[in-house]
């Protein structure tokens, strides 16, 4: 893993120190298998447990609102997702990790 610099969130003069990021890992399960998934970042916290909760109720959200869709969504208890709509599939997984770890591989 990657060494990110302390991220830091500036709100008007008040400037606070993010140590938990929230990253998503997507893509369809070829690409899981190739190791070609894209990775973002969904949010920073200031706490591990702040970053959990907001992770399950991000994974309940988004299985909604796939449901609603008309896909067909598989969970597991490994905070990942997977989606699948006219025989096409995809996956998210959702990682909470200390900010000064970046999970992208090294190009």
């Amino acid at each position: 893993m990657n060494s990110l610099l302390p991220t830091w969130a500036q709100s008007g003069t008040t400037i606070l120190f993010t140590s938990w990021i929230l990253w998503v890992e997507s893509g369809s399960l070829l690409d899981l298998v190739n190791k070609q998934t894209r990775w973002s970042i969904y949010e920073a916290y200031e706490s591990r447990e702040e970053c959990k909760r907001d992770m399950k109720g991000l994974i309940n959200s988004i299985k909604t609102s796939a449901i609603d869709r008309g896909e067909k969504v598989s969970d597991s208890e490994r905070n990942a997702l997977v989606f699948e709509k006219r025989g096409v599939s995809r996956s998210a997984h959702y990682y909470c990790l200390p900010a000064d770890l970046d999970p992208r591989p090294r190009n």
